[in-house]
């Protein structure tokens, strides 16, 4: 059993300047789980997955409720069928944290 200790109390926040305002990107993924196929990273990624789609931002962190979803890429569960480098670079642009 592995113990996962999530600290977002510091988020990474990127901000593109359009004109004169900054906006803060929105991603579509909160992270991106990269590990190899074999045992016991296979088990980990798994664990690591569902601790982060699962974790319940306090709402004294997360004010605004950014994260009060968080949706994780791990190619088990989201990869699609369409080009397998297309959907990578995609998801890797679409990640907040690596």
């Amino acid at each position: 059993m592995w113990a996962i200790d999530f600290n977002i109390a510091h988020t990474r926040l990127l901000f593109y300047f359009i004109g004169e305002k900054m906006t803060e990107k929105k991603y579509k993924y909160v992270a991106f789980i990269s590990y190899r196929h074999i045992q016991p990273d296979f088990e980990i990624a798994s664990q690591i997955h569902k601790a982060i789609e699962n974790f319940k931002v306090p709402k004294e962190l997360d004010p605004e409720g950014r994260y009060k979803e968080m949706r994780v890429f791990r190619d088990r569960e989201e990869l699609t069928t369409k080009d397998l480098s297309e959907s990578l670079d995609e998801a890797l642009r679409e990640s907040e944290y690596l």
